[in-house]
């Protein structure tokens, strides 16, 4: 019997009318698989009711000293919001469905609040409700003690929910769906023409997840890396995009990203790429950069001069017709003098 778990962020859940699209997708799945857990974020971002740091500063605003463990207490309750939501829509369309603490879950953890470190999990509970035919419902970023205090596993701790469930279940697919169409060259918002990759590997997804990416957390990067678990793949809730896998090994892989307070860009790449290093640096350089910072994988660089928006959509452009054997067939290579 294949599984499959899906992760929803907290901007997929935010809304009545894109829930409507996570709804969607769990039906999608349904077809594919015969068990479905979910794992959910909080709803919205920062100013949203039930937003993770608008819950944290219910306590933050009225108190001068408050522990970890009681910022726990009020940190869970957000995803535990999102998942009693989703579970009772489910319900209204007449699936059945069931929610979960992360507790409940089975995921234990020790006693470091806000940052607990996962040591086991228990899956029997969630496989009871597999029995029963119920699409299970996890609330993200969270566990238990055995003495069962109410622990968090830090920020993006959602999406180290989805990869543990997904190896301790064996999952054919772990599917984190976001906002945007997979892990791509660059931010959209930051270069318009930013180009989706069908797949990266784990180094690669680490260091762009360190360096800046938010599409998946670096913490769950590392589980599936550690664990060698190669069916997680990231998708958007709002299209029929494929994706991206992240696999052992991938070819042409590429992130590209500005920091605009530090007015510092910075490129990442994977083993495979290399060999274009210089290739690299020629383009930078021809679009009035200059190299700061080199690390194996990752090159920094700053401007001195020029149109800084045309700039960063000129070295994005080139590096992809560098480094995409696509746009190399298309005979929009760079060369290197």
């Amino acid at each position: 019997m294949s599984t499959a778990v899906l992760k929803f962020g907290g901007t997929s859940v935010a809304t009545s009318d894109r829930r409507e699209q996570v709804y969607d997708k769990i039906e999608e799945n349904r077809k594919i698989h015969d068990n479905i857990v979910v794992v959910v974020s909080a709803q919205g971002r920062e100013g949203s009711p039930y937003a993770t740091d608008t819950l944290l500063n219910l306590v933050k605003s009225e108190c001068m000293s408050y522990s970890e463990r009681e910022l726990d207490m009020i940190y869970s309750c957000g995803e535990v919001i999102s998942s009693s939501i989703i579970a009772s829509n489910l319900i209204d369309r007449g699936i059945d469905a069931v929610s979960l603490t992360g507790g409940q879950a089975g995921i234990i953890t020790d006693r470091n609040f806000g940052d607990a470190n996962v040591y086991d999990v228990d899956t029997r509970n969630i496989m009871r409700h597999f029995n029963k035919g119920r699409v299970v419902v996890v609330a993200g970023s969270q566990g238990r003690t055995i003495d069962d205090e109410i622990t968090t596993l830090g920020r993006g701790g959602s999406d180290t929910t989805a990869v543990l469930l997904g190896i301790h279940l064996n999952a054919d697919e772990t599917i984190i769906y976001t906002d945007v169409e997979g892990i791509m060259t660059a931010d959209p918002r930051l270069v318009e023409e930013s180009k989706v990759m069908k797949s990266v590997g784990f180094d690669f997804c680490l260091n762009y997840a360190e360096n800046g990416a938010k599409v998946i957390h670096d913490k769950a990067v590392r589980l599936a890396m550690k664990n060698d678990y190669e069916n997680v793949c990231i998708r958007s809730t709002f299209s029929e995009s494929k994706g991206t896998r992240i696999q052992r090994n991938s070819a042409e892989n590429l992130g590209f990203g500005y920091d605009s307070a530090r007015e510092r860009g910075r490129i990442v790449i994977g083993d495979s790429e290399l060999k274009y290093k210089k290739l690299l640096r020629d383009i930078i350089a021809k679009n009035d950069g200059i190299q700061v910072g080199r690390h194996d994988n990752i090159i920094e660089f700053e401007f001195y001069g020029g149109e800084r928006t045309k700039n960063i959509e000129a070295i994005h452009d080139g590096l992809v017709k560098c480094i995409f054997t696509e746009e190399r067939k298309n005979g929009r290579s760079v060369k290197s003098d």
